[in-house]
């Protein structure tokens, strides 16, 4: 049975036209595609798509025949141009509410890496901090030059030899 959709029933067909076009290029499919799959004419794809009011609008099997192709259950074309959100095939929940459940997931997602982020900026902080007090606590690391030099000043001095040059330097 063939039904011309109802006039006196809130119609947003702008709002439709968009949600069938993002629903047709998210699942990557060309017009002739959806008429492929049993969808709609193309012209009545791209009247829809556009909001095209300049021919009379589609009938509501028309509507229908977008649900199959865009993987949507039966009736959601319908239900958007009434308002509601279509609802994918194997979901309980609309598009809304997927998107909704998406962003969920996506911000605590975001959240879980920043968290980590901060713990470990304070653990290296902390390290930081630490190595900083020891270093106070013990003095800068000497050179390997300086090192060498103490060694052989002590090496001289156990052989009991005189060292001016380490003299000279201790004072420096």
């Amino acid at each position: 049975m063939i039904h011309a959709v109802k006039e006196d029933i809130k119609q947003d067909w702008a709002r439709l036209g968009r949600v069938i076009k993002a629903r047709r290029e998210y699942l990557g499919l060309s017009q002739a595609r959806v008429r492929e799959l049993d969808g709609p004419s193309q012209p009545v794809q791209t009247q829809v798509e556009n909001n095209d009011a300049t021919k009379p609008r589609p009938r509501s099997d028309s509507l229908h025949k977008f649900d199959k192709p865009l993987q949507w259950m039966g009736g959601s074309a319908l239900a958007t141009l009434r308002g509601g959100d279509p609802t994918p095939i194997g979901s309980t929940k609309s598009i809304r509410e997927l998107a909704d459940a998406d962003l969920i997931e996506e911000l605590t997602r975001r959240l879980e890496e920043l968290r980590r982020a901060v713990e470990t900026a304070q653990k290296s902080d902390a390290s930081s901090k630490a190595h900083k007090a020891k270093e106070a606590l013990d003095g800068p690391e000497p050179s390997s030059s300086g090192v060498r030099r103490v060694n052989a000043h002590l090496s001289r001095e156990a052989l009991g030899i005189e060292d001016p040059d380490y003299r000279g330097q201790q004072g420096s």
